[in-house]
């Protein structure tokens, strides 16, 4: 996807979620992110681009404290149609911005790009995803246009490989050791998407590209599918994907230890009694699988080692506390 197709779609993603929560109940926990209500939810990813939008805007250098952007906490009170106008007021904010911006604008970020183009396709993952647990928790369905599907796990892919690139002594290590590989194929994409993918593990970390190839396990489905068990909001007994492969490839020296955060409680006074907005920019709460975190063997669990292992390093350096299963 090209930038002006993010910075289109980050406005779409939120009238999207806008839909998602109309009518719904916003004092119900999201069982993929049992942190939050369905409220809280809303505010995070509002207030989750309203500070992107605020560092292309000013074209920051450097991050900008959440005390410095307008109205980054939403309206007071409880109205489902002021936080819902909220919303709307973002996505115009952003659109607005992101349009007199180009994806080269160069803008401070926390990954390698340091461009308004790495905040366009993160914010437009970031309501995508989280639109989804919207939808889990109010108990609709979900839908994601193909070409937005696939770009969201090439783009988490991405941040993994530079995570692991960045930081090599920590849990990104895990993701090492010839022989050992994964493909994710989604089933119904349209021609010329190649929703496929190869993800190969070496000594020096892994590697991963498009393609239809064998490989230790295989994780298939209808996209959609395949995208939300990737980010561990589906989990593999839902019937919406299918694993196939030999279990002894998630075997070996401490290569398969699948990692779960216990979030600490966090300061009450943000968010009105929601989790506090910094301490998890880059991925606020761990997703846990409604059927309370049931790690299958096979294709999935090694696709949470790769999931899980990024979101390991960016939450230790906003300080979680995290534990070790398996």
């Amino acid at each position: 996807m090209e930038y002006d197709r993010h910075r289109a779609e980050v406005a779409v993603q939120l009238g999207l979620l806008r839909d998602t929560l109309a009518g719904a109940d916003l004092s119900v926990t999201v069982p993929t992110c049992p942190e939050w209500t369905l409220g809280h939810l809303a505010r995070h990813v509002g207030g989750a681009v309203r500070w992107a939008e605020r560092l292309v805007a000013t074209r920051a250098t450097g991050d900008i404290p959440e005390e410095e952007v307008p109205g980054i906490h939403g309206p007071e009170g409880d109205d489902p149609a002021a936080l819902d106008a909220w919303l709307a007021e973002g996505a115009e904010l952003v659109a607005k911005t992101l349009s007199g911006a180009r994806a080269d604008t160069a803008v401070w970020t926390w990954a390698e790009s340091q461009s308004a183009g790495f905040w366009a396709r993160r914010m437009t993952h970031e309501v995508a995803i989280h639109r989804a647990d919207a939808a889990i928790a109010a108990g609709v369905a979900y839908e994601v246009a193909p070409d937005v599907a696939a770009d969201a796990i090439d783009e988490w892919l991405e941040i993994v490989r530079y995570v692991q690139r960045s930081d090599p002594g920590d849990s990104a290590a895990e993701l090492r050791g010839v022989g050992r590989s994964i493909h994710l194929h989604a089933t119904d994409a349209p021609v010329g998407l190649d929703a496929e993918w190869v993800i190969e593990f070496g000594e020096e970390g892994f590697v991963w590209r498009r393609g239809h190839e064998r490989a230790s396990v295989a994780l298939r489905g209808p996209l959609t599918e395949v995208l939300l068990a990737f980010y561990r909001r589906r989990s593999l007994d839902s019937g919406g994907v299918g694993g196939a492969g030999v279990a002894g490839v998630l075997a070996g020296a401490g290569f398969v230890r699948v990692i779960h955060p216990l979030t600490r409680p966090f300061p009450k006074t943000r968010w009105r009694g929601g989790p506090g907005f910094r301490h998890h920019r880059l991925r606020r709460v761990r997703p846990q699988s409604p059927d309370g975190l049931k790690i299958p063997s096979g294709a999935g669990a090694l696709v949470s080692v790769i999931t899980g292992s990024a979101e390991f390093v960016l939450k230790r350096r906003t300080g979680w506390i995290l534990h070790r299963a398996g």
